[in-house]
């Protein structure tokens, strides 16, 4: 499994196409609630693979 999650400072393809407009903050927010996330399935798959290893 892969994640993959990047910045976009103008905006996503899916805000141009329907014409969302949000602040910087809202998407700096955004951003960064998707990089914890991501950091939280590292850390989870991370987990995982260490117990399988000693298993």
């Amino acid at each position: 499994m892969l994640l993959v999650c990047e910045f976009m400072p103008t905006g996503s393809l899916e805000n141009h196409l329907f014409r969302r407009k949000y602040s910087l903050c809202e998407t700096i927010t955004a951003y960064l609630m998707q990089k914890r996330i991501h950091n939280m399935i590292c850390r989870f798959m991370g987990t995982q693979l260490l117990f399988l290893n000693h298993v």
